[in-house]
């Protein structure tokens, strides 16, 4: 028996068949991209119908690649802050405690009307 006296819960811990908690993260992205899918589809009629299973295995795929993609650069920016850290020549040169952020993203579209190019 654990200290807080809850015997089974311990045991429930050591259960092989329970999902663990990343697919169960991985379900809620999905069922997330499910329904909207669904509400972005409603009322389109039999071709709705027909687009939607394929755009919820694109949309799921989509999801699961960025939580990849999110995770691979989270493990880079912890590495990073860590070399920051223990680099005395950086805490020298920029003073204090140093450390690394996600990447300042950018995006800019070119509107062209009637020939007139417009960039924002």
């Amino acid at each position: 028996v654990r200290e807080d006296g809850n015997f089974f819960g311990a045991l429930a811990k050591l259960n092989p068949f329970k999902p663990k908690e990343e697919d169960t993260a991985l379900a809620k992205r999905q069922k997330e991209v499910d329904q909207s899918v669904d509400k972005l589809l409603e009322g389109s009629g039999l071709m709705g119908a027909m687009l939607a299973p394929l755009m919820k295995g694109l949309g799921g795929a989509m999801a699961e690649a960025f939580a990849e993609q999110k995770k691979d650069v989270d493990e880079v920016l912890d590495a990073l802050d860590r070399a920051l850290q223990r680099d005395s020549r950086v805490s020298s040169a920029l003073g204090g405690s140093v450390s690394a952020g996600s990447p300042v993203s950018q995006a800019a579209f070119t509107q062209v009307i009637n020939g007139d190019a417009r960039k924002a």
